[in-house]
């Protein structure tokens, strides 16, 4: 299981000049050509799971609303365009390639500056679609 994270994030890593790819054990995936699921202006698309991670493919055309996640750890990597990640109190500017760790239970979300981002967002345990919680600010 470890390996295959590492496989994975090293992929991402050592694709910086190209960071509209995913490249996956047995495929590359081109992140702007993916069939996404659309709620709003977000769009999703599960690339793949395992028995303790889900990895998704996120788009973003506007910013998401507070939530938080009771049961989910998230891992979320910048591949294309830029905005601000607020995570808790703090907010961090983040870019293709950035990268940030959001614990369960902890309030976030991402405002995109650029006119689109897509990233990828790893769940642990796999995500349901069920555990998202609004926070009405």
């Amino acid at each position: 299981m470890i390996f295959l994270l590492f496989l994975f994030l090293f992929s991402l890593f050592s694709c910086q000049k190209h960071p509209n790819f995913v490249f996956l054990p047995d495929k590359t995936l081109e992140v702007e050509k993916q069939d996404l699921s659309w709620v709003g202006k977000i769009g999703r698309k599960e690339m793949f799971r395992t028995s303790q991670l889900s990895f998704h493919i996120v788009k973003l055309e506007e910013g998401e609303k507070p939530h938080f996640h009771m049961n989910h750890d998230l891992f979320v990597i910048v591949l294309k365009g830029y905005g601000t990640f607020f995570i808790g109190e703090k907010k961090y500017e983040m870019k293709d390639g950035d990268s940030a760790f959001v614990p369960k239970g902890v309030k976030h979300y991402f405002v995109p500056k650029s006119k689109k981002v897509y990233a990828v967002v790893v769940f642990n345990p796999p995500f349901d679609g069920m555990d998202n919680v609004l926070i009405n600010e």
